[in-house]
């Protein structure tokens, strides 16, 4: 598992004693009063400096602890964001094997992807659970980490960024001797974990036996058992391939916004018929922000409270193609293995018995599934819930929930 620790600042210098600062917190701010909210905030988060960013109706704000004086500070995000464009994600090598860590969606910083990563799997892990929601289709990476994309230099890029803008603005004086103080990532969602729900088939009531002989009982047991493999291998039949469930499901939780009126996305589920997110109100924002701006995107919206927000799309799939079941053991080991070594946590339900045609499991990860399914034969696997929530420090956990049937 990921450590969940926000990553170090990282000080590039500039010219003269101008210095560009990779690892800000970024939140988002409502666009009315976005000044006396980023004050705010500073007396919450032992933050000194701050800058404010404003792309279209939203406005985010990059804080930073108290920094050496005598230096002019500036967002290397937004400095990248002026020459790179709105949508984004670049990986910059830096000294002593470290990289640097920057990423744009829709004209704003990801929270969590401004920030100097120890190395080269830790940078590479925080860029995959963020693609897999972000979708970037443009990336800027090193050539060895086998990302896809065009290697860049970032103290070249820094440079060129003439006159600076966005600079770091003094604002609230905190002692030198604060041994707490926030260094760059960002709150994008809230804790989640989904309340399983866990679907079980075949559970029928058997008749009173008081009064059968045993060949009786027998006979009767045998025909529940062939009842239960029909219903099964119905069920099963009828749902859509778990691929392709995986499939629509990462890409619709990707395309929900990371910041809705000021709100923030604390949790995502979907399913074979839809998909949903629920939003939590932060200060100053009200509701009367988060229905216009759900409004103006989605169908299907609601407040769930004073402090709680869902927009909804539906999704719909036909049912699977014919398949050829594996057997149950071999499927089941496959979802074990990644609880085996580590990649995920969870269960998959017994399943070496001679009569015994489907097994229940679940996943959390910190990986998307559909990354850890990739080469995973899935005949014979139904999808009921795949769902994704991040950490206040940028750290996204998956879970997913379904039945196993084979032979």
């Amino acid at each position: 598992m990921p450590s969940s620790a926000t990553p170090p600042l990282a000080l590039l210098p500039l010219r003269a004693k101008a210095v560009a600062v990779i690892g800000l917190l970024w939140r988002p701010l409502p666009a009315q009063n976005a000044k006396s909210a980023a004050r705010q905030l500073l007396d919450s988060t032992a933050g000194e400096r701050l800058v404010l960013h404003y792309h279209d109706n939203q406005v985010q704000c990059g804080i930073a602890p108290p920094l050496p004086s005598g230096q002019r500070y500036y967002s290397a995000a937004l400095l990248l964001m002026a020459q790179l464009g709105d949508d984004w994600i670049g990986i910059f090598e830096w000294e002593n094997g470290q990289y640097l860590l920057c990423g744009v969606a829709g004209g704003q910083v990801v929270p969590g992807c401004d920030g100097l990563f120890e190395s080269a799997a830790a940078v590479t892990a925080q860029f995959e659970r963020f693609q897999a929601l972000c979708d970037w289709s443009t990336r800027y990476a090193p050539e060895q980490l086998n990302l896809g994309g065009e290697p860049l230099e970032i103290s070249t890029l820094l440079h060129s960024s003439t006159p600076l803008a966005y600079p770091l603005k003094v604002v609230y004086n905190t002692p030198k001797n604060r041994q707490r103080w926030l260094r760059g990532s960002g709150v994008v969602l809230l804790l989640l974990i989904l309340a399983y729900t866990g679907q079980h088939y075949f559970q029928q009531q058997q008749a009173a036996l008081s009064r059968l002989t045993l060949q009786q009982l027998s006979q009767l047991r045998a025909q529940q058992q062939q009842k239960k493999m029909v219903i099964a291998e119905a069920v099963w039949q009828q749902q859509p391939a778990a691929r392709v469930v995986l499939q629509q499901c990462t890409q619709h939780l990707s395309h929900y916004p990371l910041l809705l009126g000021g709100w923030q996305l604390i949790e995502s589920q979907c399913s074979a018929q839809g998909s949903s997110a629920t939003y939590q109100r932060r200060a100053p924002s009200d509701d009367q922000l988060f229905l216009q701006a759900a409004a103006k995107r989605y169908p299907d919206y609601r407040l769930q409270s004073a402090e709680r927000g869902r927009v909804q799309r539906p999704l719909r799939l036909e049912a699977r193609l014919s398949e050829q079941l594996q057997p149950l053991p071999t499927l089941s080991q496959v979802f074990r293995d990644p609880i085996d070594r580590g990649a995920a946590t969870g269960s998959v339900e017994e399943s070496v018995t001679a009569t015994k045609k489907s097994a229940n499991f679940r996943w959390n990860c910190p990986d998307s599934p559909r990354q850890l399914l990739q080469k995973a034969e899935l005949s014979g696997v139904v999808i009921h819930h795949l769902n994704n929530t991040i950490s206040q420090n940028g750290l996204v956990t998956w879970s997913l929930q379904g039945t196993l049937y084979g032979e």
